[in-house]
């Protein structure tokens, strides 16, 4: 399962009673049956049409008529400039097209005045979630309600190696 960490899929193991973050294939290649897959994507999520990407954690959106910046909740990419900025921007851009669902965080807004939210595609992936995984971002060690996930995924890509970030790295 490693190396598979959606939090769009949470399996229950039947033998431990333990949740473990992955996808659907995962759980049946395993031999979980379908009743022990729950989808525990969040039921309080504001759909938003994206106007612009700022870079790759940072989204201008149409949210109800107000054009508002959006800072994405859990993680933290390269500033312009900076290694694998661009690849992380460029990624964010082809994940959230023109229409995206954002999850409220513990915080609402940051020190910047932008909406602070986890950011979900049309088809319920998380894009936080993605970056880590493909090494274009770091996770925030601070409180969220998606700590735990983010910070799993974001250890397995440094210790894979994987993506921009972490390919220099071994």
């Amino acid at each position: 399962m490693h190396g598979q960490l959606f939090y769009n899929q949470t399996i229950i193991d039947p033998l431990k009673g333990e949740r473990w973050f992955c996808t659907e294939q995962d759980a049946q290649r395993a031999g979980w049956r379908k009743s022990q897959v729950e989808d525990i994507r969040p039921t309080n999520l504001q759909p938003a049409s994206v106007l612009h990407v700022i870079d790759g954690d940072t989204i201008e959106v149409d949210l109800n008529g107000a054009i508002e910046r959006v800072r994405y909740a859990g993680i933290d990419t390269p500033e312009k400039g900076e290694r694998c900025a661009v690849e992380a921007a460029q990624r964010n851009a082809t994940l959230v097209d023109t229409q995206v669902m954002l999850e409220p965080s513990l915080e609402d807004r940051d020190k910047h005045g932008r909406l602070v939210r986890y950011v979900w595609t049309q088809d319920g992936r998380s894009v936080d979630q993605l970056l880590l995984q493909e090494g274009l971002a770091r996770a925030w060690y601070g409180p969220g309600t998606h700590r735990a996930e983010l910070i799993a995924t974001a250890e397995e890509a440094n210790a894979l190696f994987v993506g921009c970030l972490f390919s220099g790295l071994k």
